[in-house]
């Protein structure tokens, strides 16, 4: 399984929900859009307890996913939980910093709606 390393300021968190499993257990999951000056957004399905670490409190925020997995469940999709991935919420990276920068600029020309982004990936 190919996994990749995510950075991007939050444009969306929805909100937890459980997912029945097929083996028949369940597990929380939720929806994160992350944006950046690319032009795309990307939809990370986070897992578990990793869904407690970013709430609506987060949006508009730079975060860094290292070790998200890529798959090809229905179509292709981002997944981060605790047991394969770090989360790093504004890390003081270059990347981050610039980010932080690009998502100001775009805050104060009033560019910022998610509808102007094409999005990588679908729930």
């Amino acid at each position: 399984m190919k996994t990749v390393d995510v950075c991007g300021v939050v444009a969306e968190v929805s909100e937890n929900e459980t997912v029945n499993l097929r083996k028949g257990s369940s597990k929380i999951r939720k929806y994160v859009t992350l944006i950046d000056e690319s032009g795309y957004a990307i939809t990370l399905t986070l897992w578990a307890t990793m869904c407690d670490r970013i709430t609506t409190e987060d949006l508009h925020k730079v975060f860094a996913f290292k070790g998200a997995r890529v798959s090809e469940f229905g179509g292709k999709s981002l997944n981060a939980a605790d047991d394969h991935s770090l989360l790093f919420n504004q890390l003081n990276h270059e990347r981050c910093r610039a980010l932080t920068k690009w998502y100001k600029n775009l805050m104060d020309t009033g560019n910022n709606n998610l509808e102007n982004f094409k999005n990588l990936t679908q729930k």
